[in-house]
């Protein structure tokens, strides 16, 4: 009876709307720790509350925009330096926060092709050599599922993360 009673009072709070609402900050599915954010032209895009102030920070600057009625919003950040690694913490006006780690700045590559291409370096034959002498310790990669849509969608399907 009491667990009754406690619940028709919670149903009883939503159904007034006197609920608290939790900030919403949400950034599109590409966004994730370990991420390379593009050097030239990046585009931070995510979804917040209508009309919010959308902070964006890291790599020594902070650039500000507003979600549009919808709650969509997206940034262009200036050109960055190649190489640098570290935090992009995005915030919203209304108390939402998303920071993301081990962000590297750099050249973004989109691929796409034949079926050999799912192949990732650490499954191949020689993957021990090709790892181990490769000039670049900084190269990451992340997959988009292979789910095709008879139509462009938004967001992207999910994600594996970058690795």
């Amino acid at each position: 009876m009491r667990q009754l009673i406690i619940s028709g009072a919670l149903i009883a709070l939503a159904a007034s709307g006197r609920a608290a609402e939790i900030p919403v900050l949400q950034l599109d599915s590409l966004f994730q720790d370990h991420m390379v954010l593009p050097r030239d032209g990046a585009v931070v895009s995510g979804r917040a509350g209508a009309r919010d102030t959308i902070t964006v920070a890291g790599f020594g600057g902070s650039w500000k925009t507003s979600a549009d009625g919808s709650g969509r919003f997206s940034i262009i950040l200036p050109k960055l330096p190649a190489g640098r690694s570290g935090t992009l913490a995005v915030s919203s006006g209304s108390g939402g926060r998303a920071t993301l780690a081990d962000v590297v700045t750099g050249d973004v590559f989109l691929c796409s092709g034949l079926s050999n291409m799912q192949l990732a370096v650490n499954r191949a034959l020689n993957a021990d050599t090709v790892i181990g002498t490769s000039g670049n310790p900084e190269l990451r990669m992340a997959a988009v599922s292979l789910d095709p849509p008879p139509a462009p969608r938004q967001p992207l399907g999910q994600l594996a993360s970058w690795e």
